[in-house]
Order: C-alpha cells, then structure tokens, then sequence
C-alpha cells in the first residue's frame, strides 16, 4: 500500500524546515510500523510537476499527504499562489474520479483555523472535499494523530454494501421485461463503482421463482456477470444466503440441490465459495446440501474489517406442504463457534443475513401473509445481541425498511447486557424482480455506505440509499439519496 507526501520542503534548500520535515517523515514511519502490520510504504515528492502527476497516475497510491504551501510557480515569480499546486491536484483527481484519500498536513491549518496565508474559501475548499479525510497544522505533535488515522483508515476503512433481495429470476412473464430489469442495475453499478468503489455484494435470498432449475442458473449466471463487470476476483466480497423459492418442493431426497448448483455455478468465477459453508467443513469438501445446517456459512474479511454470518432460515412444513421460517439451535451454536474461533479486529463489523424476517414486518393486506418472523425470533435476537451482532440484513417479506432495536434480556443468570442494551440496525430488503409488499409498492435494491472508523468514538456511521424500478418507464432511477432523506445510523464497535 503506497502512501505519497508532497510538501516542497522536502526538496528546498538545507533550512530548518527541511531538517524539521525529514524528523517527521521518520517519526510518522516509526508511529505507522509500531500501529499495524499492514505494509504500507511512505514515498516523498516535494512539487506537484508533470512528472509528479505522471507518477501520480501511474502509481495508483492509496493515500496522499499534502502541504497547502506548495509553490507552483517559479521562485522569482512574485505572482506565486500558495495553495494553487494543491487544489489543482484535487481537482484533477475529481476530474478523473479518482477516489485517492487526501490528509492535509499544512502550516496554514491551525486548529482548525487559518492565519493569514490561507483564506478561510481555500482552507474550506480542503475540508468539505470528499476526498479529505483529515486536516492538521505541520508540527512534531500532529504526527502521531495522522499515523493514528492513517492506519484506522486502512484497517477500518469505509465500506460499500450493495444488497438485493428477492430476485426471482422467472417472475417476469416477458423475458424482455426481465432482461431491462437486470441489465439496468448492471449499467447502474457500473457508473457507481466509477464514483465510488463497492466493497460487497449481498443477497439475500430468493433467486429462483417457481423453476429452480432453470432460474437459478440463469440467477448465477447474471451474479457472476456482475462481479465480473464490477471487478471484484475476491470471493469474501460476494455474500448470500437461500430464500424458500430457492428449494425444491417437489424433491423430497434432494430439495437443495439446485441451489448447490448455483454454488457450483459461481464457483467458475470464485472457487473458494464452496469452502464457507458448513457441509464443506463436515465432509473436507463441498458435496452439496443435504441438512438445513449445511448451508450456514461464515467468514471473515479484511476489508472494512467485515465478518459475514449467512444463515439458512428456510423451514418446510411437511403436512402443509408449506415454508416457515427458523435459524435453529445447530446454526446458532455454530455462530457461537465460529464468532468465538475469530479475532475481532478494531472496527469490526458484523452482519448477519437471513432470508426470513427475524422482526415483524408490516402485515400485507388480502389474505397474503408474508410478516411472519422466524418461529425462534427470542433464541435468534438473544443470540445475535450476546455475540455483538450489529447488522442484520432480511428479506421474503417484500417489505423495505431500516430500523434500529434495543434488545436487553432481563433476568437471565450470568448475562448483563447493561442498561443501553445491545443495538441491533435491521435492513429489510424489498424485492427486485417480483411483486412488492403493498406498504413499500416499489422494485428496489440497496446501498448500504459505512464510514471509516472513528477510533477515539468506537463507531461508525452508516446511511442506506435506494434505486426504485418505475415500471412505466422500465428503468431504474434514484429513491431516497439527499440529505434530508437520509437518516445516519451509528454503528457501535
């Protein structure tokens, strides 16, 4: 990981400037290699010239370090503007949506304020950008807290989530309508990515309609075009659970066989799915789905920190012929397995997914009811609080929504949550390819934005944007993404 400083100092004449600048250069190498593990490499510039910007480009470094005071016109110039060099290479890193983090590390930040090198417009123009993650005053005290954000940054950075729920690949009656469908949110995330790197791709559930053979494949065919388009090569970036369409009613012996097809379909493009799941580590190797436990899966990944619990949550009723919805006592043990084999890592987020709702959703009018939450919803909400569960992302029900729970067990021998309880923020996801819930009537998906870590706080904030399908028109077009629509959920780590 390359971290580039610019600050003219470096390369002026022998002043104390210079001598004060290389003392911090090596106390900042120092504070970052006694922080993490992480190998990150400081690299120096000391103008922004052509060939800097050519290194620049070329280099893709993932964090910059920038002095307000960088001359950019020659020294006998006494038209010389002192922060020109720096906001012409912001500028030119929004022109080329370059989404490079910067740290201000300037004398013309004090304390959050300017002196008289600096108007407050320029000073300003650094702060608000969406690239700048932090501003401090150039001093031997500083470098300490711009190691500190260094490494939160990049052990804790932020983290995109897209999610979709409720697919239902076959739903459609016209094959044209449903590609439109899909093929729209592909052109979407491809733009977004453009703007803004998405970490995660979750589903949740329900990828087939009524033709599971046929609709999964087709379902695993578009995922796998998507990652594709996206480029993302790393299976811990790709999460999913089963929803009940995904099962075979009519195969008593195999009923999740199919969906260990779609398993198998992108494992083509990431032949580490099949290692997740519970059913692998039973038999030393993926064979397919046979208990409903071999479909919980667990892992963790290094980006954000993020560690992923995928229940299987679908439950058949034999003498109806009909689906419920439990996690069950196995799956919930080997959540307490696998979370106590696992190191939380600072700012660690962990989300669970699960198909069938663990709070009520509202009820749909007529006699369709989808509100159900899983028959062991106490078992389930008192688990996920113990072990510190703080996402959880739901759907079948068709129902968008967020919302954020207190759960507090009282009187429970051995187990004191404390007065404030644990925070759990629940995610319902609508539907994308079939019919929505009555009280939300809108095809949507998801993105879900978790900021970096703030270290002195032990939180994140999080805010969840929405792309709706106008079916008149037949396109995607944004829900709720202005600030006045957005609510910030805090995420405690």
């Amino acid at each position: 990981m390359k971290i580039l400083w610019v600050d003219d100092d470096f390369g002026g004449p022998d002043s104390l400037a210079r001598t004060m600048l290389s003392e911090m250069y090596k106390t900042l190498k120092l504070e970052i290699n006694d922080r993490t593990s992480l190998p990150l490499e400081l690299r120096t510039k000391s103008s922004i010239s052509p060939p800097t910007i050519e290194d620049l480009l070329s280099e893709n470094y993932e964090l910059i370090i920038l002095d307000l005071q960088i001359d950019s016109a020659p020294k006998s110039s006494s038209n010389r503007d002192l922060v020109v060099g720096g906001r012409s290479l912001m500028k030119m890193f929004d022109a080329l949506n370059r989404q490079t983090p910067v740290i201000i590390l300037s004398n013309h930040i004090q304390d959050n304020k300017t002196d008289k090198g600096v108007s407050p417009e320029d000073y300003q123009f650094f702060v608000d950008h969406g690239n700048c993650i932090g501003a401090f005053s150039k001093s031997r005290d500083n470098i300490e807290k711009v190691a500190e954000l260094i490494c939160s940054y990049f052990e804790s950075p932020p983290i995109r989530i897209v999610a979709f729920s409720d697919l239902h690949f076959g739903y459609a009656q016209n094959v044209r309508d449903e590609e439109k469908l899909f093929s729209g949110i592909k052109g979407i995330l491809s733009e977004e990515s453009k703007r803004k790197p998405i970490d995660y791709l979750a589903f949740i559930g329900d990828f087939a309609w009524k033709d599971q053979k046929t609709d999964i494949k087709r379902a695993g065919l578009w995922v796998r075009e998507l990652t594709g388009l996206l480029n993302i090569s790393d299976s811990s970036r790709l999460l999913f659970c089963p929803g009940n369409h995904d099962y075979k009613l009519d195969d008593d012996a195999r009923p999740w066989l199919e969906f260990s097809e779609f398993v198998r379909e992108i494992s083509a493009t990431f032949p580490d799915i099949p290692k997740r799941f519970y059913a692998a580590r039973t038999f030393g190797d993926f064979r397919g789905f046979n208990q409903n436990e071999d479909i919980f899966s667990f892992h963790q990944a290094s980006k954000g920190p993020l560690s992923c619990i995928s229940f299987n949550s679908i439950r058949r009723d034999a003498n109806q012929n009909k689906f419920y919805g439990e996690i069950g006592a196995d799956q919930l043990e080997l959540m307490e397995l696998s979370l106590n084999n696992s190191s939380v890592r600072p700012g660690e987020i962990i989300m669970a997914l699960s198909h069938y709702p663990v709070f009520q959703t509202p009820r749909w009018h007529g006699s369709y009811r989808e509100d159900r939450p899983v028959r062991d919803q106490a078992e389930a909400l008192f688990a996920l609080s113990k072990h510190n569960v703080q996402l959880l992302l739901t759907g079948h029900s068709h129902f968008s929504g967020v919302a954020q729970y207190v759960f507090d067990p009282i009187g429970i021998p051995g187990l004191s949550f404390g007065t404030a309880g644990k925070p759990i923020i629940n995610i319902s996801l609508p539907t994308v390819g079939a019919t929505p819930h009555d009280s939300t009537p809108l095809k949507q998906f998801f993105v879900i934005d978790i900021d970096r870590y703030i270290v002195e706080e032990s939180l994140r904030n999080m805010r969840v944007y929405n792309w709706v399908y106008v079916s008149s028109s037949k396109e995607w077009v944004p829900g709720w993404q202005s600030e006045d629509e957005i609510q910030t959920y805090l995420i405690k780590c």
